[in-house]
């Protein structure tokens, strides 16, 4: 939780399921979170900055996730079940 609107707390993971990690594919998953951080570092987070200053300007109420965020859209349908039914 924060304690503004304006701010957010991330917390990120990568989880591996099946037998015993290896020092290959340990080294697999560092890489994979090395690409999720410098992604959402340099991309992701940038942008977030630029969509909450339009928000706090009332530039926009509503937000149209596009084809390029497929996890986030599964993610938001996933939440409007639970929500909604």
């Amino acid at each position: 939780p924060s304690t503004t609107p304006d701010e957010c707390v991330a917390t990120t993971s990568i989880y591996h399921y099946g037998e015993e990690v290896d020092e290959r594919t340990q080294r697999y998953l560092r890489r994979s979170l090395e690409v999720l951080m410098n992604v959402t570092d340099n991309e992701d987070f940038p942008q977030v900055i630029q969509t909450q200053r339009g928000l706090m300007a009332g530039g926009s109420r509503e937000f149209v996730f596009g084809r390029n965020e497929p996890g986030l859209v599964a993610y938001h349908n996933w939440l409007d079940r639970a929500v909604h039914g």
